[in-house]
């Protein structure tokens, strides 16, 4: 959850009531509204110099409030940047880099991109959930894009109202917004555009709660593309084209006019409530607007800034910010200081009152720096971005960092450096890294320092992953040989596995020594049958098993009943509800077949005892047991007594040729997963590994590739997560041995 505010504007305050306020609590707590475009450029506004668009009501907003020259977005794409602004911290602190679903690579770089994180945790503390400390009603409407498992949607992750755009949010007339779960959909087909839908939401957010302090997260996916604009705003620009040159875009144009409709709207609601004076506007854009053809035509120009969105220079990080609050800030001023998306949420808790900051918050009010926007004041405060990725927009992995009017350049893949003087050179053009090469040095070890301390990821070079050492990583079995399974060469046998995972295969390279391991299913079924044993973010090892195989394939049988039906197999995996009795003869026998032949026998029982584990176990000692889903209470009817769950952990344990296999997380009262929380799974999951010992724990699924990215990613960032938290490299070789050991490979 985040500790967002570009409501960082907000400190940007310059009067003496505001200095008051500070002081002394206010009376009526201040309502905040947040609106966020999407991929607006620095220049689209005519506020900001744009003589094509037509934005009257962004324009008079700025004439009311305060304008800023050089606000800048934390990242330059989107996701990120959104998270930056809910949590107030670097995205590089949470490893969340990129926009969820950026998967490009290039096959002539000499990098991969970094390994990151496709979501906000639940753990981060976010803007709405502080102000509703506070007594704040909170709304979130439009685009989130910051994950969309419901522990980490907007209504889990403090929103009490959400609108949030579902499918083919880019699409303006054929789109679904969830209302406040995914459990009731609007869906529109061509009737209603949806930056007015979303409007008309906000609208209807700031009616409901008249009578209380809110904070409305009003983020708008206007301009992003593709380029769909309401048919009856088109006709003016178009006849204005050749006038401009055709420099600009008409269909951009007529979006950039419904949205600014939409803020238009918002105000006249404030105002018709008579909430206009005690509530403060802020106003921004989640990075530079775009300037290639990506998806049609080319949308807007970022001149006189150097490139745009996905890059990280000055086109993709600098954007349009405008702050107002009637009577409390001097209306019609500019201001050239800098700031970034990190420092709204500390500029909120500032405003409102919120002194217990969350832990490791990057951002600082900035109140003290625009108090009063007139007086210059020299900066030195660093501002920093990371960019380990390629974009979609062309952009490449670099990073960068700020003081005062210096900008350092690093690109990673070359690791070349360049200096700009952003007051002199607003256009990035005169790279000075030679004629100042000490300031060059002074600036490279501050960001290499920042790194270190934000625990940056990098771009994994490709000597060290696919080429040629992932190699040596790859774990490849061949199930269809009678009776084993077969190491492989993988370099002899790319064909089998490369053309129906190649995909994942690349995107989620390890760098870690680690690595994959594929297991190729006896039936030649379906494409499923290959096993990604790893997740997602290549931090544990996952290893994957087969599951739901046909009797006759050579690996697990399901049951006891059909375990005289195969001579071939390697092992037994019991998951029915039946409790197995070890008094009948037949389960003896068959028993005792799997102790002769030294096999395996996973037990996913809930109604199992422990005693009974333990005896099979002494009873049968050339079996290798492995105990599934020992995460949490459910297992054996524990609900709500974890003392009596470790107790039993502990009998489990007691016998060598037992193992735990963690692959489902529940929580005391059946849940599964448990709640994407640190608190939930450090007591679901020590618990075990500490009964267990590291020799004898296994992470790992019994899932098809499609699952583990699919509708059980959620479990598998959870094991991730505390393997990432709790598991050094060391240890994590070592459950991937115990996986082999117990499985006998």
């Amino acid at each position: 959850m985040n500790n967002s505010g570009k409501i960082a504007c907000t400190l940007i305050l310059a009067s003496g009531s505001f200095l008051q306020a500070q002081q002394k609590p206010l009376q009526n707590k201040t309502n905040i509204v947040f609106i966020l475009a999407d991929d607006m450029g620095w220049k689209d506004l005519g506020c900001y110099g744009n003589r094509f668009n037509e934005t009257p009501n962004l324009d008079k907003l700025a004439e009311s409030g305060l304008r800023f020259t050089q606000a800048y977005a934390a990242c330059p794409v989107c996701s990120p940047t959104r998270a930056s602004i809910m949590t107030g911290k670097y995205p590089a602190r949470l490893q969340l880099t990129n926009f969820i679903g950026g998967t490009r690579t290039d096959p002539n770089s000499p990098v991969l991109p970094a390994n990151w994180q496709q979501y906000l945790e639940s753990r981060e503390i976010t803007v709405p959930e502080l102000l509703k400390q506070k007594g704040y009603t909170t709304g979130m409407v439009g685009k989130w894009h910051l994950g969309d498992k419901d522990s980490i949607a907007p209504w889990g992750q403090g929103f009490d109202y959400t609108r949030m755009i579902g499918k083919n949010g880019l699409d303006y007339y054929n789109y679904s917004i969830f209302i406040d779960s995914y459990q009731k959909e609007f869906s529109d087909h061509g009737t209603v555009y949806m930056t007015d839908k979303l409007t008309e939401y906000g609208v209807d957010f700031i009616r409901l709660n008249t009578k209380k302090p809110f904070f409305l997260y009003l983020a708008y996916s206007a301009p992003h593309i593709l380029t769909v604009p309401r048919a009856d705003k088109l006709r003016k620009y178009f006849l204005k084209y050749e006038k401009f040159g055709g420099k600009y875009n008409p269909n951009y144009a007529a979006m950039m006019e419904s949205l600014d409709a939409g803020v238009g709207k918002i105000i006249q609601t404030l105002k018709d409530q008579g909430l206009l004076e005690n509530t403060l506007i802020i106003f921004t854009s989640d990075n530079g607007g775009l300037g290639l053809d990506e998806l049609g035509p080319v949308p807007t120009s970022n001149a006189p800034l150097r490139k745009w969105k996905g890059h990280i220079y000055e086109g993709g990080t600098r954007v349009p910010a405008i702050v107002s609050w009637k009577g409390k800030i001097v209306p019609g001023k500019v201001s050239d200081s800098y700031f970034s998306t990190i420092d709204y949420l500390p500029t909120i808790c500032d405003l409102t009152g919120i002194r217990a900051l969350p832990e490791n918050i990057d951002g600082q009010s900035i109140l003290p720096l625009y108090l009063n926007p007139v007086v210059e004041t020299k900066q030195t405060r660093p501002l920093f971005w990371h960019y380990p990725h390629f974009s979609n927009q062309l952009g490449r992995p670099a990073g960068s960092v700020r003081v005062g009017d210096y900008k350092l350049v690093e690109l990673f893949e070359s690791g070349k450096l360049e200096l700009y003087n952003l007051k002199e050179d607003i256009s990035e053009s005169d790279d000075l890294s030679e004629k100042m090469s000490q300031k060059t040095k002074e600036l490279h070890q501050l960001l290499v320092d920042w790194r270190k301390q934000m625990n940056a990821q990098m771009p994994i070079k490709k000597a060290d992953s696919l080429s040629p050492r992932i190699d040596s990583h790859i774990h490849l079995y061949d199930t269809r040989r009678e009776g084993s399974s077969v190491f492989l060469d993988p370099v002899k046998h790319r064909k089998i596995y490369y053309p129906h995972f190649a995909k994942q295969f690349t995107d989620e390279t390890s760098s870690s020594g680690v690595g994959y391991a594929i297991v190729i299913e006896a039936s030649r079924r379906r494409q499923d049958n290959f096993w990604l044993m790893n997740h997602v973010d290549t931090s544990a090892v996952l290893v994957a098993f087969i599951a739901n195989l046909d009797p006759r394939d050579p690996w697990y049988v399901q049951d006891i009943d059909s375990l005289s039906t195969s001579k071939k197999f390697r092992g037994i995996r019991i998951r029915t509800d039946t409790p197995i009795n070890l008094a009948d003869p037949q389960i003896v026998a068959k028993f005792a077949e799997l102790d002769k032949r030294k096999l395996v026998l996973e037990l996913q029982v809930p109604d199992i005892l422990p005693e009974t584990v333990t005896n099979i176990a002494r009873l049968y000692p050339g079996m290798n047991i492995i105990i599934d889903h020992l995460a949490g209470g459910k297992i054996y009817g524990d609900q709500n007594d974890r003392e009596k769950w470790i107790g039993r952990l502990a009998i489990l344990s007691s016998e060598p040729n037992v193992y735990c296999k963690i692959s489902s997380i529940f929580d005391f009262s059946g849940q599964n997963p448990a709640p994407l929380n640190s608190k939930f799974y450090d007591v679901l999951i020590d618990p075990v590994v500490n009964a267990f010992g590291p020799d004898r724990v296994i992470f790992g699924s019994n899932w098809t590739l499609s699952d583990m990215f699919g509708k059980y990613s959620d479990m598998i960032r959870v094991l991730d997560e505390y393997c990432q938290r709790r598991v050094d490299l060391s240890t994590r070789q070592l459950y991937y041995e115990n996986a082999k050991k117990a499985y006998k490979f």
